[in-house]
């Protein structure tokens, strides 16, 4: 490897180590990268520079994915990085870098390459085969790539993607818009409607007349018991939940606890036991209130209704 790309390479490293997990292990990966270049296994310093990219996004990091690319002879996705690199320095782009993306680009307009002009809004593109590097598309993105037929990968924020097909010209500069192809909604067919015979006609049935049947009266039952036993049900569940919401609390107390930080616990186990006394009051109150009680206020009949097929039919009939 070159001078120039171990200066590249370790550039990052000169950076002082930030306090917080995500900077020590990106700088780690970069460490591992760089180590690996050295010993020419470029395939592994990307991927280590890669992974400090996902932790801690920084420009340095696309320069020494850009520089391994190159010396691994991968010239067309060593382009793509080192530009990112240079575009996201700005300013603090170093000479080295402009100097380094300045030749590349100069030996790839002499090779059969072509500039492939990508515009679209809030996008992401990958370049296949190369699907796992996606580049933001947010008005125009350059691309040099060889000449011939390729396929975008197209991404959007909304969800939807797509494959387009663009033909790159060598020595020229192609501009394509990132439009989804249209998909025209597939009509539904409906099915064939399968006529029915025509059923002949049935003699009408004589009706017979309606019987006048006397209602059956049902025993009448208070209705008040089992409004006060269901009252009973529901302070059971409030205090079941009390519990549960008292119990949740009981993990943050340590001794050194102090009194009005109990208070809320407090009120809870005392909506537990309360809810829980009153509810199973009303329970057991309102059941023998109901087995033991004479007739009330709420009395229910059963009433036999003749239909006019020559059956019966029952109805519930009450007054409050």
């Amino acid at each position: 490897m070159s001078v120039l790309s171990r200066a590249l390479l370790l550039s990052l490293l000169a950076v002082p180590a930030f306090a917080d997990d995500a900077s020590d292990k990106a700088l780690a990966l970069n460490k591992e990268g760089a180590a690996l270049a050295e010993k020419g296994r470029h395939a592994d310093a990307i991927e280590r520079f890669k992974s400090a990219e996902a932790l801690l996004p920084r420009y340095q990091h696309h320069c020494n994915i850009g520089i391994a690319y190159q010396d691994s002879g991968r010239l067309r996705q060593a382009l793509l990085f080192l530009q990112s690199c240079v575009a996201r320095a700005g300013k603090n782009a170093s000479t080295a870098s402009k100097t380094r993306l300045a030749a590349l680009e100069t030996k790839m307009k002499a090779a059969p390459f072509g500039v492939l002009v990508v515009t679209g809004e809030q996008a992401r593109v990958a370049v296949a085969p190369w699907n796992d590097e996606e580049w933001v598309v947010d008005g125009s993105r350059r691309f040099v790539l060889e000449a011939g037929s390729v396929s975008l990968l197209v991404k959007r924020r909304d969800g939807t993607s797509w494959m387009q097909p663009v033909v790159v010209e060598a020595g020229k500069a192609v501009t394509v818009a990132l439009v989804p192809p249209v998909v025209e909604p597939v009509k539904s067919i409906e099915p064939l409607k399968t006529v029915e015979p025509v059923k002949p006609v049935e003699p009408v049935k004589t009706v017979e007349p309606i019987k006048t049947v006397e209602p059956i009266v049902a025993s009448a039952r208070p209705i008040a018991p089992w409004v006060v036993t269901g009252a009973g049900t529901v302070l059971v569940g409030v205090g079941v939940i009390a519990l549960f919401l008292a119990g949740e609390q009981l993990p943050r107390f340590t001794p050194s606890t102090t009194e009005a930080e109990l208070t809320g616990y407090r009120a809870l186990v005392v909506t537990t036991y309360s809810a829980w006394g009153l509810g199973a009051l009303g329970i057991v109150g309102g059941v023998l209130w109901g087995l033991l009680g004479g007739s009330g206020s709420s009395n229910v009949a059963i009433v036999p209704v003749p239909s006019m097929h020559g059956g019966v039919l029952v109805s519930l009939s009450g007054a409050l």
